[in-house]
């Protein structure tokens, strides 16, 4: 089984139709909203959280670990975002 084809298994009906119009059919936001009889805003909302699983999916899949916001536990993952870009090329020991 490929990695599309786990991700697509794993999402709920909603997003799953969402994700498959836009970005395998390759539809507009508006098609898609016709075609589904929901809003754009849903469509689109719909569409933002089904990319951010595909990209933590693949992540995960490639065995991507890096510091914050993707599962780290270090102290590094828990500075603040102005500290965090101030260092941009430093890792904790454990990403």
């Amino acid at each position: 089984m490929t990695d599309l084809q786990a991700f697509l298994g794993e999402l709920d009906p909603d997003r799953w139709a969402v994700f498959v119009l836009s970005e395998i059919e390759g539809l507009r936001g508006t098609e898609i909203a016709a075609e589904l009889g929901v809003n754009l805003s849903t469509v689109y909302a719909r569409l933002r959280v089904a990319k951010a699983g595909f990209e933590r999916t693949m992540a995960r899949r490639r065995g991507e670990r890096r510091g914050r916001g993707f599962g780290c536990r270090c102290s590094a993952s828990r500075r603040s975002a102005a500290a965090w870009r101030s260092r941009p090329r430093w890792r904790c020991s454990g990403c």
